[in-house]
């Protein structure tokens, strides 16, 4: 039966045999399947409101007082009435 090879011998084989991929700009609709070259931030928050991560909130009864209104309804995509965006 043969020894196994040291990892840091195995690593410094593996980094030797590989180069980095070339980069190139693509349209966003070109983009599924590749990877990003480097980071992509953007200038404004998504969503430009204070949003919920929910599709509700859960509370009891006891906590919420003997009347539980419903403030809004907002669908995915909607921007709340009188946020500033």
């Amino acid at each position: 039966m043969s020894e196994l090879m040291p990892l840091e011998e195995a690593l410094r084989i593996v980094l030797e045999s590989v180069k980095p991929l070339d980069t190139e700009r693509v349209f966003i609709n070109e983009a599924p399947g590749r990877f990003l070259a480097e980071d992509v931030t953007s200038d404004t928050d998504k969503p430009l409101f204070d949003n919920s991560a929910m599709d509700g909130y859960a509370v009891t009864l006891a906590d919420a007082g003997s009347t539980v209104r419903c403030h809004a309804t907002i669908l995915a995509g909607d921007t709340p009435e009188g946020i500033r965006v």
